[in-house]
């Protein structure tokens, strides 16, 4: 007997790499694809280097893992060979460099079993430099001989792929843009109307940041800057989040005595009830992918402070037009920016629209790359 198609899509495994289930928008993004895949009836399965973080509670239970046991990439080659082998998916969608380079060479070792598509979710050249000191050379001589093999390049931003592009020596066909659909709905969410849950008492403006407690996000610039305006505002900061940084921003908000107006409650996995109280939402990275947080926020209606930091923010707020942009590193202009935006606020309606653009329906993780992997299988 003929088996149907959903039968056959069964029988098929999408394999997506990680090094593991830590907070992250790469990681976040990845756990909601592999439950979308499972609910539109394909056979996926999480395949990382340790069986860790905190995402692993929001992956669905039709969602198989299979734990490579290494602590290091380079480590991960041969066992990661040795289950493509094994396991033969028809499609591998590896994330993060450099795991998206290792993952080339376990690919070949297998036989090229399947179709791999790399995900690169930052612009490697400067978060490589600023996070690890590896020179360019290196990553452009490692970029170009590992990822002119891939079955297909995803790059979550034009400004990544640009980056990329240069880095790795590849042609502008190779790489596609597919933004990330962080828009995810808040309908039928019930939100308390007791601010003070999560804010404290009485302050009249709640400006909320998230992100992991790294130099990338540069939090430290953030709460300069809210130290500048916080009185003029009578204003509340809370950064969600954690990270290796802590214990040097807590300091920092004692040193600026901003211990009763700055909380660090740590990461929140329910970040919409904050999105949904808060009046502004301010990101201080030095760099991003993409940014969806930033997405998250404009979903809520939340007017949005950001760097104009490479290379997401920028697209995302179309230049300015749906939030403001402000340099890198100023404390002063990202003040200045925070009170312009508390003033005057682009309407509601206009933000949730925005962020609508990039809902699951608009780009489906996306129409050209899930649309690749399903023909691939059907």
């Amino acid at each position: 007997m003929k088996s149907t198609g959903t039968n056959n899509k069964r029988k098929r495994v999408i394999s997506i790499v990680l090094p593991d289930l830590s907070i992250g928008g790469a990681e976040r993004q990845s756990v909601e694809l592999a439950n979308d895949f499972v609910k539109k009836g394909f056979s996926v399965e999480l395949v990382l280097m340790r069986r860790a973080g905190e995402l692993l509670e929001l992956v669905d239970p039709s969602v198989s893992f299979y734990i490579l046991n290494t602590d290091k990439i380079r480590n991960s080659i041969i066992p990661l060979a040795v289950y493509l082998r094994k396991k033969h998916p028809s499609i591998i969608l590896a994330s993060i460099w450099p795991l998206t380079s290792a993952a080339v060479f376990s690919w070949i070792i297998s036989g090229k079993v399947g179709n791999l598509y790399l995900v690169e979710v930052n612009p490697l050249s400067v978060s490589t430099k600023k996070e690890s000191g590896i020179p360019f050379y290196y990553l452009s001589t490692l970029l170009s001989i590992t990822h002119r093999f891939a079955s297909g390049i995803i790059a979550i931003s034009k400004g990544v792929k640009k980056d990329l592009c240069r880095a790795a020596l590849l042609s502008d066909k190779k790489v596609k843009v597919i933004y990330d659909p962080a828009a995810k709905g808040i309908q039928n969410e019930i939100f308390s109307n007791n601010l003070n849950q999560l804010w404290g008492d009485s302050f009249k403006i709640r400006i909320l940041a998230v992100g992991l407690l790294t130099k990338q996000k540069d939090f430290e610039t953030l709460i300069a800057a809210f130290s500048i305006i916080h009185a003029t505002l009578h204003a509340k900061l809370v950064i969600l989040g954690d990270g290796p940084l802590r214990n040097k921003l807590l300091n920092l908000i004692d040193q600026l005595d901003l211990h009763h107006c700055v909380d660090l409650p740590g990461y929140d996995i329910s970040l919409n009830k904050w999105y949904h109280s808060a009046d502004l939402f301010v990101l201080s990275s030095r760099w991003e992918g993409f940014g969806n947080v930033i997405v998250e926020a404009l979903e809520h209606g939340l007017p949005v402070v950001s760097t104009d930091c490479p290379s997401g923010p920028a697209e995302i707020l179309e230049n300015g037009r749906y939030g403001n942009l402000v340099a890198v590193g100023d404390k002063d202009a990202l003040a200045a920016s925070i009170i312009d935006a508390v003033n005057n606020p682009i309407d509601s309606d206009t933000l949730k629209q925005r962020a609508s653009d990039f809902s699951v329906d608009k780009i489906f993780y996306s129409v050209r790359t899930v649309g690749e992997c399903i023909n691939v299988l059907n």
